[in-house]
């Protein structure tokens, strides 16, 4: 998945993504120890991000923050979705 920056820098990074009980973690690359950042999805509330300007793209909307994310096609983008 590509991840867009946080709010003072707003490009967009790949970043590879493992989803574990309630923690959905990401990394800069595949096999690092030690993640970039860390989502609680327990009360997340994962949908479409039609407004952004990406296609594909998931707002992952938490108490906290929201995190925006994009997906190569829709199924992955449903996919993870559906598991969030």
């Amino acid at each position: 998945l590509m991840k867009e920056g946080n709010a003072i820098v707003k490009d967009w990074k790949k970043r590879f993504f493992i989803l574990d009980g309630d923690q959905l973690s990401y990394y800069r690359k595949k096999g690092e120890k030690e993640p970039l950042g860390s989502i609680n999805i327990t009360s997340c509330n994962p949908k479409v991000a039609e407004s952004r300007s990406k296609k594909n793209c998931i707002e992952l909307a938490t108490p906290g923050r929201s995190y925006w994310v994009y997906a190569d096609d829709a199924e992955e983008m449903h996919t993870w979705i559906r598991c969030i």
